[in-house]
């Protein structure tokens, strides 16, 4: 007769990764799972540094991440998008690192713009609202607003991706 199959719980939860980007000069590895951000030295796939993300909710499948290096590696900015039940509305949590040593350098929540887009230097970003009909750009490193977008009345718009952004980062 053939064995039965046994089933082993794990010691330990499982980690879902949720996104990953490699810095632009190859040396780094950062990935976002269920607990939070850990940033890996790509030569050994040591882990460098883990830190805690704001917004990592329990409901997983209603959390968008998107991850975005500056152009020299040094920092690391993350984006949760977020679906919150009570009461119903939408939230975008960005939080910028130290690569290096991981330092959080700071961290905002952006109620009702969900949708986020980094420029290619991940020095910038674009948060528009769930309707598509406001968007905001920021300053990265600061982080303050520099401008507001005016979007026409009836455009069909799309929701912003990180491509969307000419190679500078100066047109969107």
């Amino acid at each position: 007769p053939a064995p039965t199959p046994t089933v082993t719980p794990s010691p330990a939860p499982r980690e879902l990764i949720l996104g990953c980007a490699p810095s632009p000069d190859g040396q780094w590895l950062a990935v976002a799972d269920d607990l939070g951000v850990r940033v890996y030295e790509t030569t050994s796939y040591r882990a460098v540094w883990r830190a805690p993300l704001a917004g990592m909710s329990e409901e997983l499948r209603y959390n968008q991440v998107r991850m975005a290096w500056s152009a020299d590696s040094t920092a690391l900015t993350v984006a949760i998008s977020q679906l919150i039940y009570d009461p119903v509305r939408f939230v975008a949590h960005l939080s910028r690192f130290d690569a290096l040593s991981g330092q959080l350098l700071w961290q905002q929540s952006f109620e009702d713009l969900p949708h986020v887009a980094f420029t290619p230097d991940g020095n910038h970003f674009l948060l528009m609202s769930l309707h598509l009909d406001a968007a905001e750009l920021w300053d990265g490193v600061a982080p303050e607003r520099t401008g507001t977008l005016e979007l026409p009345q009836y455009a069909l718009l799309q929701w912003p991706r990180t491509q969307n952004w000419s190679p500078d980062g100066s047109l969107f």
